[in-house]
């Protein structure tokens, strides 16, 4: 699972792996975001990540 951040126009984020990364190491799907959640400290909340995850599925 990869998540994209941001809303600019990219068609397919796996076009980018698929040249870049071995195929073992992609990504299966991919969630495009407009922020990741941080707390004060600017840190990322992986919590958050995860339960938008389920949200999804």
């Amino acid at each position: 699972m990869a998540f994209v951040v941001g809303d600019a126009q990219w068609p397919d984020p796996d076009r980018l792996c698929v040249d870049n990364i071995a195929r073992f190491k992609r990504p299966k799907r991919y969630l495009r975001l407009l922020e990741l959640p941080k707390n004060t400290y600017d840190k990322m909340l992986r919590p958050e990540l995860r339960k938008m995850l389920e949200d999804k599925t």
